[in-house]
């Protein structure tokens, strides 16, 4: 068993809002994202909501329907087929990228600058469209905006996401375990159950993920377990 206490490993749990508290990280964070939006262009418009993804394998059929509306797809699969996809080698190399898009998401969501947040989590889908915090938050600004059809689709689309992990397991030991393909998975679940991780475990052979959190004053065990070695 390896254990770790550095709080690095726990970064999923801040679900893309890492602290940041300098001007010139903050600088950073802003020239990171208009250099973005300028490159990619149309790539990030919400207009694009029916553009195919650009390969050609079944992570970008899945994409495809739910861009389309159509909800109704084995979300398991979705998730383990985006690891198949060339598309993952995207999502690694766009961590820090996915990261400062997230942080300054949530900013612009906080000044309800909803065209902001609908235009920066458009382009965090086109390179992960699994992100369960990004869909939630989707949902939740196009209600405020009176887009109720929109607001439906990312909320299902997370619900779906977030109900293939939990069926069929409890998160209570390590054969129980709730299977993720990403850590950020981890994140938006222990976000979304509340309090502050205190420990992570690791173990390297089972490739089991022990969270010790606190919550009201009591502690929970909740445990994840990796799709592979190399799920990040």
């Amino acid at each position: 068993m390896n254990t770790r206490t550095s709080p690095s490993r726990w970064r999923c749990t801040k679900f893309l809002m890492t602290i940041m508290n300098t001007n010139e990280t903050l600088k950073y964070l802003l020239v990171l994202i208009v250099l973005t939006i300028q490159i990619q262009g149309n790539v990030f418009s919400q207009n694009n909501s029916n553009a195919v993804s650009k390969y050609n394998d079944k992570y970008s059929e899945l994409v495809a329907k739910l861009k389309r509306g159509n909800t109704r797809i084995d979300y398991k699969l979705f998730r383990q087929c985006l690891l198949k996809s060339k598309q993952y080698q995207v999502v690694i190399k766009s961590k820090h990228l996915v990261d400062s898009l997230g942080f300054l998401m949530i900013k612009a969501n906080e000044s309800a600058e909803y065209t902001k947040v609908i235009k920066m989590a458009t382009a965090i889908l086109e390179i992960d469209y699994t992100n369960m915090m990004t869909h939630q938050l989707l949902s939740q600004v196009y209600n405020i905006k009176g887009d109720s059809i929109m607001g439906a689709l990312h909320s299902n689309i997370k619900d779906g996401l977030l109900n293939s992990i939990f069926t069929n397991s409890d998160g209570k030991t390590c054969k129980t375990a709730w299977s993720i393909v990403q850590v950020t998975e981890e994140g938006f679940i222990l976000h979304t159950l509340g309090g502050e991780v205190t420990n992570l475990e690791m173990d390297k052979k089972t490739l089991c993920d022990h969270f010790t959190v606190l919550r009201n004053g009591t502690t929970k065990e909740y445990y994840f377990k990796r799709a592979n070695k190399f799920v990040q």
